[in-house]
């Protein structure tokens, strides 16, 4: 009987492993900054023309719509994640 043997730091699978982490990170931030931002923003100018206003109310505070795009690719660019924390 032989004993399999693995490589615990194989760097081609850590390579691997970043560069897989790398194009996630870069896909969710594209994607939700420009499809998801104009997308709400579209939703919020509607919603401010069915109100007859040029703002829409978040929380109470007067918000321009097209400001949604700006908060989101923010948001999503911030909690996507950068580096792997596991390698």
């Amino acid at each position: 009987m032989t004993a399999e043997t693995t490589m615990v730091n194989d760097k081609r699978e850590i390579f691997g492993w970043a560069m897989y982490d790398w194009a996630n990170s870069a896909f969710s931030t594209t994607v939700g900054t420009v499809f998801l931002g104009p997308y709400v923003a579209s939703l919020a100018r509607t919603a401010a023309e069915a109100a007859g206003t040029a703002n829409v109310k978040f929380l109470g505070i007067p918000v321009a719509p097209t400001i949604w795009i700006s908060i989101l690719g923010g948001a999503i660019s911030s909690t996507s994640p950068s580096s792997s924390s596991s390698l």
